[in-house]
């Protein structure tokens, strides 16, 4: 039987983390490795389901919308394990070959604790989750001089009252025409708090990838259990829907991040790159970042391969992502870094 402290403990600094990152140095230091996996691994256990899927009737889309959410999960609890133990397959250099390319070390507790929120959604951290397959919620507002796109399927915690939250400004066409997006909640006053909610879209070629898509668009459990197909053994080859909902979903339990001390705006707090700089993704982007020396610790795409990497231990057996492309043989790097 777990005890309520224990589970609140690590709600606690979960809580803490995903709306104070700058602080969570200080709050990880409170916990020892060992605590750490521990308490993950009792609020793993002991979770409750906070998505719901909306509208994903077409085809096999609630399926594999479900299947997706499902891999998400496992995915993300195995990565976050093996960022508190800091092996893969009870082996340090496997960790190191699918680490070390993207993080440095002292990331390693938040990545825990993020990706640990993503397999733990539901417990108590009071983020509920909405997954879209169309467009319907999202409205344009026309207002001179502003017109933007907003979300219109946001209601306050406090009343009921609808709470729209823009998407996209000075856009002719909707967000979702350029690719999956996240949208987050805030609270604006006692009358208007849509806090701890997050709205996820996902593109169409998402969801019914063209016939011909060059990617291994395979579940990642049937990829580990079946082995490479031998055609797509570079990790930005290995495409399921559960990636893009990684993504998005690690979007979702970063939150927004402090105001900015000019102009008030809160962006999000794991994002798709700095303010000002061209989006990162995919592995090769966030594998030159780092070799820059520059943080990918709170970057969606970057966590996502990583977590990637970490899972996609072949048939059981040691692989190594070092180069981020592997010799489906030998499961060694392709090319030597």
């Amino acid at each position: 039987m777990y005890k309520t402290s224990e589970l609140s403990e690590l709600e606690n600094k979960l809580h803490i983390f995903l709306f104070y990152r700058t602080e969570y140095f200080q709050v990880i230091s409170m916990l020892s490795v060992s605590r750490l996996a521990y308490l993950v691994s009792v609020l793993a256990a002991t979770a409750r389901s906070s998505i719901i899927v909306m509208n994903c009737n077409q085809g096999t889309q609630s399926q594999d919308v479900d299947n997706a959410i499902k891999d998400v999960a496992e995915v993300a609890r195995v990565a976050a394990a093996a960022l508190v133990s800091g092996k893969i397959n009870g082996k340090d250099d496997v960790f190191a070959a699918a680490y070390d390319p993207l993080m440095y070390p002292l990331d390693r507790p938040g990545l825990a604790l993020t990706l640990g929120a993503v397999a733990t959604l539901g417990s108590s951290t009071t983020l509920n989750v909405q997954i879209y397959c169309r467009e319907n919620h999202i409205r344009y507002h026309k207002d001179d001089p502003k017109s933007y796109w907003e979300d219109r399927d946001y209601y306050s915690r406090a009343n009921g009252k609808m709470m729209p939250i823009g998407v996209a400004r000075n856009s002719k066409d909707k967000p979702g025409v350029k690719g999956s997006y996240t949208t987050l909640g805030y609270k604006a006053n006692d009358a208007y708090d849509t806090s701890g909610m997050a709205h996820i879209f996902l593109h169409p070629r998402r969801l019914s990838p063209p016939a011909g898509t060059d990617r291994d668009l395979r579940r990642y459990p049937d990829i580990v259990k079946d082995g490479l197909d031998g055609k797509h053994n570079k990790i930005e080859d290995i495409k399921p829907l559960a990636q893009t909902l990684l993504h998005e979903l690690i979007h979702a339990v970063g939150g927004l991040g402090p105001p900015d001390p000019v102009n008030k705006k809160r962006d999000m707090a794991i994002h798709d790159g700095p303010s000002g700089s061209p989006k990162v993704y995919g592995w090769a982007a966030c594998n030159a970042r780092r070799t820059r020396n520059e943080k990918n610790n709170d970057i969606a795409d970057c966590i996502t391969f990583l977590a990637q990497a970490i899972y996609l231990q072949i048939q059981g057996k040691d692989t190594f992502w070092t180069t981020g492309e592997i010799d489906p043989k030998t499961l060694r790097p392709k090319q030597n870094p």
